[in-house]
């Protein structure tokens, strides 16, 4: 095999200048359903922001109480989960497993060293990516060196132990996750969400 095949074929196989193929979410969608309550679910109140995609998501002064689940083995990337830590109740999802490693560069988390590449997977707000939050929120409504330094958050990579999660929430900028305060031990975790009440 030649320098030029050889070349090639690694291409194909790391992707464009030597990246690794991204890591997709297919399965997660961006809006949660109305679900039934049943013996080992309970319903739970919250107002936070911080996992406002745009449509006041898991706000339940909008939408209706939380269903929660007690049952939250396996645990899968994408799920939106309710822990305490430091004697504070939270909701996150799920982004990093144990085993796997995540960095976030220039606003892009990545999964043992590829790009995931879905919705949670870059620094928003409400839903709204860098291009068009800048194009379309007026300029005297937000600090322009502070969101360009949001949309460009990085951290440092962070190997995900056994017995624990990465969580991220979806809106960096309005909640507390595993980029202020670590990895969440599962014995932390109190449900996963599943969707509204009906």
């Amino acid at each position: 095999m030649t320098a030029v095949s050889l070349s090639l074929v690694l291409a194909a196989c790391t992707g464009i200048a030597g990246e690794r193929e991204a890591m997709t979410d297919l399965k997660t969608e961006e809006s949660l359903k109305e679900v039934s309550q049943d013996d080992h679910t309970f319903s739970l109140e919250w107002s936070v922001d911080s996992m406002d995609r745009g449509n006041h998501n898991l706000d339940t002064e909008v939408n209706g109480k939380l269903v929660v689940s007690k049952n939250i083995e396996p645990l899968e990337r994408g799920d939106i989960i309710y822990y305490e830590h430091d004697q504070d109740e939270h909701i996150g999802r799920v982004v990093g497993l144990p085993g796997e490693t995540v960095e976030i560069k220039k606003g892009q988390v990545f999964i043992d060293g590829r790009k995931l590449d879905t919705f949670y997977g870059t620094a928003s707000v409400r839903g709204v990516g860098e291009k068009e939050y800048f194009e379309k929120t007026p300029k005297e409504n937000y600090d322009s060196a502070a969101m360009k330094e949001y949309f460009q958050t990085r951290m440092e990579p962070v190997d995900v132990k056994d017995e624990t999660v990465f969580v991220l929430v979806d809106q960096w900028w309005r909640g507390s996750d595993s980029k202020d305060f670590g990895l969440i031990p599962n014995s932390e975790l109190k449900g996963e969400i599943l969707g509204y009440e009906k």
